[in-house]
């Protein structure tokens, strides 16, 4: 076990407010998504779903293509276990209809294992109310016959997407070249899957409707010209949810380090690692770094960035294979309660389980890992003013079986990467982490010029200036006022402090796109009947998200407005019929009795 102390300097947090607005984050109701292909025919295909609160939630998995439905019942904060059929990956390039649909009636968290003997990795389901319409592509080099790839699947009917790869793309017999354009339409619950024999990190996709997009690799060495292979996936962030500021920790009983990549979301982004300067010049470039000490890392940059960190194969160590995983930025560190399983076995093969946990300071004293502090031993930090946050990062080992992270503080926030090891196996997914939104964009109306801008704070904060951000900061020592006016702050008692936010937000222009090619959107087969509950020609789901009655919008709207619609009509008759009536109208206060 290991602890590291991370100092965090305050704009990174600047967006973070807990007012009432709805922050999107991974748990959710609804869930949408297909798994990518494995190396060769996958062994099993698990959700594992967990509760995130006292009571009973009702779950129903469908994968309708292939007729599967199941329903099942969580109790309280336990995590379940469902058994997709293994016919359910994807198989090479194209339109593939098994698509996955998870409904509940209460948010949940949902982690997915695609397993083969010695080839298996995990990832954290994104919920439909967090994807986006933006996408860069993180994979990994290839070998031998392996591909890399990735799979987009469609949330509404009649959604277009683009692609343009920085690879030839081999699809349907046609070769679309480096730069082009590959532009088709998705139904709801249809996927496409892309592979290639080249890495596609950095693939750019755009959709005018929001779609769940999951990469990796069918099985890929870790790092190059090692000797054995693991099947790499995870399930991406939109673009409009990538952050700035990371903190990655060294994997626990792994003695060879870790690989990890950084992309960059625009052109000209300039990432400090450790101190160390990086430029990345276009958008969609990486650079993929060989951590070899065991020590956590800082990444800071100046442009939104994902992060992506990678386990090393057997051969370097003796310990596990190759997976993969999104490491959240601390912009979108979460509170309240996450749940998750590990994952027991591979093959016949033992497990052994992980959490890297990283904390921002108020949670210090306040995070629990199934009801135990988890930095209960550790010292007070000693701050010598100014506008700086102290946080902790620290690798503990798992139990098998599931677990809960929970944080009693409001103001603290925490995230968790969960991953394993056994001989030739190894799996690694992020138990949580927000979605909110913090690029923004707006057009010129003159020039139609897009510009980018850092998301401002919604709401105004419940006191000090309008246009102040809430910040998770501690500029002063503890007793001491932390804000002119403040009381004093007490180690271990909430408080708030407050920074100005910008007036003028920074822009940067969307980079312009190149000419390509089509694939045609009558290019879908016609999935079988149903393709998924909710469609006109489909009757409604037996399992509804919640039981409350529904109306269309246009009804609600046609009610609030009835009754003056009513009065206008009422008063339309009453002008009419005194102006056809052919005689004057007297008021009844001046006509003769």
């Amino acid at each position: 076990m290991f602890t590291h102390i991370f100092s965090i300097t305050v704009p990174y947090l600047l967006h973070r407010f807990l007012f009432t607005a709805v922050i999107p984050d991974t748990r959710g109701r609804e869930f949408l998504f297909a798994f990518p292909s494995n190396y060769g025919v996958p062994e099993t295909l698990i959700l594992q779903i967990g509760g995130l609160a006292v009571g009973e939630t009702r779950v129903e998995v469908t994968v309708p293509a292939l007729g599967f439905e199941e329903t099942l019942r969580i109790v309280d904060t336990n995590v379940t276990a469902v058994n997709i059929p293994v016919t359910a990956a994807c198989v090479g390039n194209g339109f593939q209809n098994k698509t996955v649909l998870v409904r509940t009636s209460r948010d949940v968290n949902i982690q997915a294992i695609n397993s083969r003997s010695k080839s298996n990795d995990g990832f954290l389901v994104i919920p439909t109310d967090a994807l986006g319409t933006e996408y860069l592509i993180p994979s990994y080099t290839t070998v031998g016959n392996e591909k890399s790839q990735f799979v987009i699947s469609a949330k509404s009917d009649l959604t277009q997407v683009m692609i343009v790869s920085g690879q030839n793309l081999d699809y349907g017999g046609k070769i679309f070249a480096a730069g082009e354009k590959i532009i088709f339409g998705l139904q709801r619950g249809q996927s496409i899957q892309f592979q290639s024999s080249t890495d596609l990190t950095g693939t750019h996709i755009t959709s005018d409707k929001a779609i769940a997009v999951l990469s990796g690799s069918t099985c890929a060495v870790v790092p190059e010209k090692t000797s054995r292979c693991d099947h790499l996936v995870e399930m991406i962030p939109p673009v409009d949810t990538w952050g700035k500021r990371f903190s990655l920790q060294p994997l626990l009983d792994r003695e060879s380090g870790f690989i990890f990549r950084m992309i960059a979301a625009r052109a000209n982004t300039v990432v400090k690692v450790s101190g160390e300067m990086v430029e990345l010049h276009r958008q969609g470039q990486f650079m993929e770094f060989n951590q070899l000490a065991k020590f956590p890392l800082g990444i800071n940059a100046n442009k939104p960035i994902l992060v992506v960190q990678y386990g090393k194969g057997m051969q370097t160590d003796g310990v596990g294979d190759p997976f993969m995983t999104i490491i959240p930025p601390i912009e979108q560190y979460m509170n309240g309660v996450v749940t998750f399983a590990t994952f027991g076995q591979s093959g016949g093969g033992n497990i052994s389980s992980y959490a890297g946990i990283s904390v921002t300071s108020p949670s210090l004293f306040t995070f629990y890992l199934n009801d135990v502090t988890v930095l209960a031993n550790e010292p007070d930090v000693s701050v010598n003013g100014g506008m700086f946050s102290f946080g902790a990062d620290r690798a503990v080992p798992l139990s098998a079986g599931s677990h809960v992270l929970s944080n009693i503080s409001p103001d603290g926030l925490f995230s968790a990467i969960v991953y394993g090891f056994g001989i030739g196996t190894a799996y690694g997914f992020p138990a949580g982490y927000n979605l909110r939104k913090l690029t923004c964009s707006s057009k010129d109306p003159y020039t139609g010029k897009v510009k980018e801008f850092d998301c401002p704070i919604l709401e105004e904060p419940p006191e000090g200036p309008k246009a102040q951000a809430q910040i998770a900061a501690i500029p002063c020592m503890p007793g001491q006022p932390c804000w002119p006016g403040e009381t004093p702050w007490i180690p271990g008692a909430s408080r708030k402090t407050w920074i100005p936010l910008p007036d003028l937000p920074p822009s940067e222009p969307l980079p312009d796109g190149v000419a390509g090619g089509n694939i045609p959107l009558n290019l879908a087969p016609p999935p079988p009947l149903p393709i998924f509950p909710g469609q006109p020609e489909i009757p409604p789901a037996l399992l509804p998200p919640n039981q409350q009655t529904c109306y269309p919008v246009t009804a609600i709207i046609a009610a609030a407005a009835a009754p003056s619609i009513a009065v206008f009509l009422f008063m339309l008759v009453l002008v009419f019929t005194i102006l056809f009536s052919g005689k004057p109208w007297i008021p009844p206060r001046l006509r003769k009795s």
